[in-house]
């Protein structure tokens, strides 16, 4: 029985969770679609899940990183719908070539999330507020620029809205699915192997704990905000080419939708917990929804939206009892809370990157071994490992435990006569 629990809380608390069941979702209700309805067999339905959804995905993927750090931005509709109109803007009145427009439009959104994560940082603000500035102050420049459709009849724009490219027997993909599916993986890779991806998802755990090992937490905050406003503004891209025109009221909601797709795909929305190819999935579930009500033909649109609530409710509701059962887990296997106890115990004796323990935690060789080590040393027991870290690499721990007791010795001596390098009558010196 201890086993069989054991094995269920290893699967509910494994990172994979969310996403298995959020697979699941999808493929349950395509295999439905398949069974209701004789079109959603063609393969273009599915690739067509990906033409319209392109922005999306992308818008996805920015608001992915600001919530596995635990905030939030709701000004991703907006900046798209600023970036469609100044496109359609500089294309129609400036003669500007469309490379630099879409260079131009790109930076204007990176510099804007720049902003707004070092608003946040900063003067240490709620990302709700400041987000909802900049929400503001997008739409309304949006509608500064222009109050009417500006179309936009640019050849490049035109010949990259229709170009199609077929990978499946009957199915085609446009340009935007193309650069949202690269946008995705090298999202993926950032955040598996890079620096930067490691000190999100710190960050996103503990930011404490994350100041305390020394990592860069304003600027990876920043960075994230960044990520976010360069995505919104691809995303804007990649927007009006499906559009093929610049308005106000474009995207608006649309960030909804984007949090909404990433919490569905297994982002917490306390940060630290996110899986990118889960947020794809839950971008396809809200298309899948969609597809529904369009071949069933009697239903209203918005029933999209009441769906979608109900099952981002079902998705918080085991977000929830995910991170109760990690809690359960590492109160029984307490390794890690004794080693960050440890380490910042002695954190304030050595420089960060000097101590053995932080050294191999933050790039990733904290290995089985060392967090028993760890362990023992944090609950006193002495071991031939404990003695190497602590008197070999880890000097700020021996003065630490250098504190006479009332026998006039210290702890790290009783440690080290128990151990054998130490005679028992007391100190080298005094012998």
């Amino acid at each position: 029985m201890k086993q069989k629990s054991s094995l269920k809380d290893r699967l509910v608390g494994s990172r994979y969770f969310s996403f298995g069941i959020t697979l699941s979702l999808f493929v349950l209700l395509y295999v439905v679609g398949m069974m209701n309805y004789r079109g959603f067999m063609k393969p273009q339905v599915f690739c067509n899940l990906l033409i319209d959804n392109a922005a999306l995905i992308i818008a996805t993927i920015g608001i992915t990183f600001v919530l596995l750090i635990g905030g939030i931005d709701i000004s991703i509709g907006s900046v798209v719908a600023l970036t469609c109109m100044s496109s359609a803007q500089m294309l129609q009145n400036t003669g500007l070539p469309a490379p630099a427009v879409i260079l131009i439009v790109l930076a204007m959104g990176a510099v804007f999330g720049l902003v707004q994560g070092w608003l946040i940082t900063e003067f240490n603000m709620q990302p709700f507020i400041v987000t909802l500035a900049g929400q503001f102050f997008a739409r309304g420049m949006t509608a500064i620029i222009s109050r009417e459709t500006i179309v936009i009849d640019n050849p490049v724009y035109t010949s990259l809205a229709s170009a199609r490219i077929y990978v499946l027997p009957g199915g085609f993909i446009s340009v935007g699915v193309v650069i949202a599916l690269v946008t995705l993986v090298a999202a993926t890779l950032v955040l598996k192997f890079t620096r930067f991806g490691r000190n999100i998802y710190a960050l996103g755990g503990n930011e404490m704990s994350a100041q305390l090992m020394g990592l860069p937490t304003k600027r990876t905050k920043i960075l994230a905000y960044v990520v976010c406003g360069f995505c919104s503004a691809l995303a804007g891209v990649v927007y009006s080419l499906i559009m093929l025109s610049g308005y106000p009221l474009h995207a608006v909601s649309m960030e909804m939708d984007a949090i909404a797709s990433s919490v569905i795909g297994g982002t917490l929305m306390s940060g630290g917990v996110a899986f990118l190819p889960g947020t794809l999935l839950g971008v396809l579930i809200q298309g899948v929804i969609q597809t529904f009500i369009t071949f069933q033909g009697t239903l209203s649109a918005w029933w999209t939206r009441i769906i979608i609530a109900l099952l981002l409710c079902l998705f918080i509701v085991i977000q929830a009892v995910v991170s109760r059962s990690r809690q359960l887990h590492n109160s029984e296997h307490r390794v890690f809370p004794i080693f960050f106890s440890t380490f910042f115990r002695h954190s304030h004796h050595a420089r960060p990157g000097r101590c053995v323990h932080f050294r191999r935690f933050r790039h990733g060789r904290f290995t089985h071994q060392n967090r028993r080590a760890a362990a023992d040393r944090g609950a006193g027991i002495p071991s031939q490992e404990t003695g190497r870290l602590s008197a070999g690499r880890c000097p700020s721990a021996v003065q630490d435990h250098r504190q006479p007791d009332a026998a006039g010795g210290s702890p790290l001596q009783l440690q080290r006569v128990q151990a054998g390098s130490v005679p028992a009558g007391g100190s080298r010196r005094g012998s």
